[in-house]
């Protein structure tokens, strides 16, 4: 299982819209992981029908399984601080 963000106070789609700047798939598949002055990680926002789920694509490998999931479930992708990531998920658990 992924890392998620949870927000207690909004729905996923909210937080991400004042959090989150919306990108292209091509922007995600582009994003640098090993450049530590970058300071914003990818989000991808899944409709999975009776709910919404947003998940952390904290390193390569997490990104390249989202992405090449070939279901036809309605995605966008958000590049969103780490710092505000880390308020709604449990990021560093995953990155250490």
């Amino acid at each position: 299982m992924g890392c998620y963000i949870n927000p207690k106070d909004l729905p996923k789609e909210k937080w991400l819209l004042n959090k989150g700047i919306l990108t292209t798939k091509d922007d995600v598949l582009a994003h640098d992981y090993n450049d530590p002055c970058v300071g914003f990680v990818p989000v991808v926002l899944i409709d999975n029908g009776a709910f919404q789920a947003a998940s952390v694509l904290y390193n390569e490998e997490e990104r390249d399984r989202f992405l090449l999931d070939r279901t036809d479930r309605p995605r966008t992708f958000w590049f969103v601080d780490i710092e505000d990531v880390k308020t709604v998920s449990p990021y560093d658990s995953y990155t250490k």
